[in-house]
């Protein structure tokens, strides 16, 4: 075999690689569900596709105010951690509520903070949520807000069924928060306790599941 025919049979051979990899990528993409997160990785979760091959649920959980009356107004704030007991019963763990901001606001130079400083950042949320809230042992401390009006510290716990409607409140546990961090039930505990993690509380409370008890 000369070159020439060494050549040809190398660049046949590499064409033929190239047109089965695109082929596999295609055909793996053309499997996900229409409107799904696309990843430059057939199947990674994550990367520069925010959600991966998830698909966002729209107005899920459903706003506040639709589910817990006078909370016009008011909207959820950093949730800590999510618990799917089942698909009709979501378990969300958040430190307390926030302001409910219905436009973002043009932004401002701040030249009292520093030089090249302003806020908002139209590439960034609107507001960090976890530093929004003081932690629940710091609640009467000076420059944290005024509450009631700057945040809430309530509705820690809550549940969520499939629509996106609350329909448990656990807010009668509110004061023993510094900050919920993680929510378990064992699959192991065949009365399906509920166990909740304060990280900076350093503690760990053991609910029965329907949180009457603890």
């Amino acid at each position: 075999m000369n070159n020439k025919q060494i050549a040809a049979t190398t660049i046949t051979a590499s064409l033929m690689a190239a047109t089965l990899l695109i082929s596999g990528v295609i055909g793996a993409q053309e499997q996900t569900v229409p409107g799904s997160g696309f990843a430059a990785i057939p199947g990674l979760v994550g990367g520069q596709d925010v959600t991966g091959p998830y698909e966002v649920v729209e107005n899920w959980p459903k706003p506040l105010s639709e589910s817990l009356p006078g909370h016009e107004g008011w909207t959820y704030s950093v949730t800590m951690d999510v618990f799917a007991e089942s698909p009709d019963r979501v378990f969300l763990v958040q430190n307390g509520e926030l302001p409910l901001i219905e436009e973002r606001p043009d932004p401002i130079w701040l030249p009292e903070l520093g030089r090249g400083m302003q806020y908002p950042n139209f590439r960034l949320p609107l507001r960090q949520a976890g530093g929004s809230i003081p932690n629940g042992d710091k609640l009467e401390d000076e420059g944290v807000g005024r509450p009631g009006i700057d945040w809430r510290y309530e509705h820690c716990v809550l549940v969520v069924d499939a629509g996106g409607n609350i329909v448990e409140e656990w807010s009668q546990w509110d004061h023993l928060w510094y900050r919920p961090h993680d929510i378990e039930i064992s699959p192991y505990d065949p009365e399906k306790h509920v166990w909740i993690v304060d990280a900076d509380g350093h503690f760990v409370a053991k609910f029965t599941n329907d949180g009457s008890e603890l």
